[in-house]
């Protein structure tokens, strides 16, 4: 039975439409779920404003015309959704290649690349004889053929066909942009919501060499000819850690990527942020008075990455020393570690000449030539009205003492070795020997302490030296 456009239209406007309204019912109403070769049929009915506003979309069938005439539909009519809805195969065309790389091309691949939100063969199954029916396809195949007699299944073509996609492209998926090259390498393109995927048909009589890319990555590959493949890749991850500047983890620590995503470090310091779609992101650490070193990074994937490592360090801390007449006053600048360790500096009258502000910076140094980094380091800087003072000098002695713990020293094989280096800016130099003459250590080991005498600024850095282990090496002779 026929129903004109005209019909189905006034029939989803007037009937069909208000009253599932009525009842609260939601369902979507499809028009047309026929064949490609009537794109106007469903168009008419969308023209209608009355019989639109209860229409989610329209239904295809690929009997006759060309999966193009859904995108003439969709081009009218974006906000109206595609389905594709059946086709079935037919048993008086029996070549496996021929029947597969149609509907691969059409029915798979054309679908798709022209809006279907769906892909349905009709039938899925169907016996030895091509039923049961009444009437209507005597010569259609199934999906599978299920052999009564034998009580067996063929899997036929078909299965093939909708494998290539039902195991890899999950529901909710979107089809995303694709290369493709009618006749020579055609392809579809899908993301799930931890993975790519990519289906390549080769419809030619020959093998087809070629490239999958995907961001910065890329592999080749030959497929044979009148046959498909589906690639499937996870999505992209980018992992790291944030620790203290003595390699221990931090909890807790906000990792910010871009404007809307963001993430908690946990108890063992780790993060990750997984399912990314390829490109470049900005790390931003942040926790409430603390800072990090780098403050941020940016990472490119894919390939995925496990570079979004940080460090948490207290914020600076400055200190202004004020002169009473031409000397100036005692001050003390202490600075709290991540532990709630102190690290002082004791600055006795006269220690400049002019007012100036002494900023303290954490930083971070690297282990190396049988010494160990303790965790501890800073910059000291000084400004003069605003400006900094490259390379200052003090007028007296300043007593630095440092607070350390267990954890930071867990290396060093002598604590009673610990010093504090200065940077020459070539290499690292005692930091006792900034003054003239050389100040003198004092080392509390029981109470964890370290106190020394500097007289410049610049940047300091608690080492001692580390556990060293000797391997013996036994070579036998020929």
């Amino acid at each position: 039975m026929y129903m004109a456009s005209s019909d189905q239209a006034n029939f989803v406007k007037g009937y069909l439409g208000p009253t599932f309204a009525t009842a609260g019912l939601t369902p979507k109403i499809l028009v047309w779920d026929h064949n490609w070769n009537e794109p106007d049929y469903p168009l008419s009915i969308l023209n209608d404003a009355s019989a639109r506003a209860f229409v989610a979309g329209s239904a295809w069938h690929g009997y006759a015309g060309n999966p193009s005439a859904q995108s003439q539909v969709h081009g009218a009519y974006p906000d109206k959704d595609i389905y594709f809805t059946e086709c079935s195969g037919d048993n008086r065309t029996t070549d496996f290649a021929t029947n597969l790389v149609w509907f691969m091309q059409n029915i798979v691949i054309g679908t798709v690349r022209n809006w279907a939100r769906s892909v349905i063969l009709w039938n899925l199954a169907l016996d030895e004889f091509n039923g049961p029916h009444i009437g209507g396809c005597d010569g259609c195949r199934g999906v599978v053929t299920i052999l009564m007699q034998d009580h067996k299944i063929n899997y036929e073509v078909e299965y093939y066909v909708l494998g290539h996609v039902s195991k890899f492209v999950i529901p909710g998926a979107d089809r995303i942009a694709s290369d493709t090259y009618s006749g020579v390498v055609e392809t579809a393109a899908f993301l799930n919501p931890d993975s790519y995927v990519s289906v390549v048909l080769n419809p030619t009589a020959s093998q087809q060499a070629f490239d999958v890319q995907w961001g910065a990555s890329y592999f080749s590959y030959s497929l044979p000819h009148q046959s498909v493949v589906t690639f499937e890749w996870h999505r992209p991850a980018i992992s790291g850690r944030v620790t203290s500047s003595n390699d221990l983890p931090v909890t807790g620590v906000t990792i910010s990527m871009g404007d809307n995503q963001s993430t908690t470090t946990d108890v063992t310091g780790y993060y990750d942020f997984t399912h990314l779609v390829a490109g470049s992101y900005s790390l931003t650490p942040s926790k409430a008075n603390y800072s990090f070193l780098p403050p941020s990074r940016t990472i490119t994937v894919p390939p995925d990455s496990s570079d979004g490592s940080f460090v948490m360090v207290a914020s600076p801390v400055s200190v202004t020393l004020f002169l009473s007449d031409t000397v100036s006053l005692p001050a003390r600048l202490t600075y709290y570690d991540t532990q709630g360790l102190t690290t002082t500096l004791d600055f006795p009258a006269g220690a400049i000449t002019r007012t100036t502000t002494i900023v303290l910076t954490p930083t971070l140094a690297v282990s190396g030539a049988g010494l160990t980094f303790t965790g501890h380091a800073f910059e000291l800087a000084a400004f003069q009205g605003g400006n900094p003072q490259p390379g200052f000098v003090l007028s007296v002695p300043v007593t630095v003492t440092i607070y350390y713990s267990g954890d930071d020293v867990r290396v060093v094989n002598d604590k009673n070795e610990l010093a504090l280096l200065w940077w020459t800016g070539s290499e690292w130099q005692d930091a006792a020997q900034t003054c003239d003459p050389a100040s003198s250590y004092i080392r509390d080991v029981a109470n964890k302490t370290l106190s020394v005498s500097i007289c410049r600024g610049g940047r300091f850095c608690l080492f001692g030296p580390m556990y060293q282990v000797y391997l013996p090496v036994v070579m036998r002779g020929n």
